[in-house]
């Protein structure tokens, strides 16, 4: 059996479409996203560091 290793990862079409209007929708005022738009550390530590808050509660 011959296994074949992925070299590059995608999203989907919606995931990625929610990054990117976090993304433009926090450099206009400050955002905050409801749970985590994709299961990746790497993607949701570049969102913090680009302003984007995650949260898995609502504000009280």
């Amino acid at each position: 059996m011959k296994i074949l290793r992925a070299t590059h990862l995608g999203m989907c079409f919606g995931v990625r479409d929610a990054i990117a209007l976090a993304l433009s929708r926090s450099k206009q005022q400050p955002v905050t996203v409801l749970g985590d738009l994709v299961h990746n550390e790497t993607v949701l530590r570049s969102l913090r560091q680009q302003g984007v808050k995650l949260s898995t509660r609502l504000p009280a």
